[in-house]
């Protein structure tokens, strides 16, 4: 009795996929893929690995300060010396700005000194800044919003 039950185990599990790949029912499952098949391209580009030059800094920019508590904004036209031209309130003194060949930023003021970096797309500061009425480093974050223009 348990040969004839081994022996119909075996049949069973062997003789099934058998009996269907005979009949081909596996054949049926490739007529659901498409006859053809699609190419697609794939184009890879890289970021340019160029130098920062301190005209790349030269532009219409909005800081933003994240305090614990809220995110203070400031809009900054910063000149292709590096000088900020307008003086937004919260910025006291002549604010200088200089961007290193690898992309170090720093901002010296009299009531603000940031230090960051600027991202391969060149549109965009992060870094901390050390703030006269902040008690310990805050982080900032500085998006570009126009070019600099000339006599504005």
């Amino acid at each position: 009795m348990k040969k004839f039950l081994a022996v119909l185990a075996v049949l069973i599990f062997v003789g099934l996929p058998l009996i269907h790949l005979i009949r081909g029912s596996f054949e049926e499952d490739w007529s659901i893929l498409p006859a053809s098949r699609s190419k697609k391209t794939v184009e890879i580009t890289e970021i340019s690995d160029d130098t920062f030059t301190q005209g790349m800094i030269q532009g219409q920019w909005v800081l933003y300060l994240y305090y614990p508590n809220i995110t203070k904004s400031l809009e900054l036209m910063i000149d292709e010396k590096g000088n900020v031209t307008n003086k937004p309130e919260g910025l006291d003194g002549a604010a200088v700005v200089t961007l290193g060949e690898s992309g170090d930023l720093e901002m010296q003021s009299g009531s603000l000194n940031l230090k960051g970096s600027m991202d391969k797309t060149r549109e965009r500061l992060e870094g901390m800044a050390v703030v006269r009425d902040a008690s310990s480093p805050i982080p900032f974050s500085c998006f570009k919003i126009g070019t600099f223009q000339a006599g504005k």
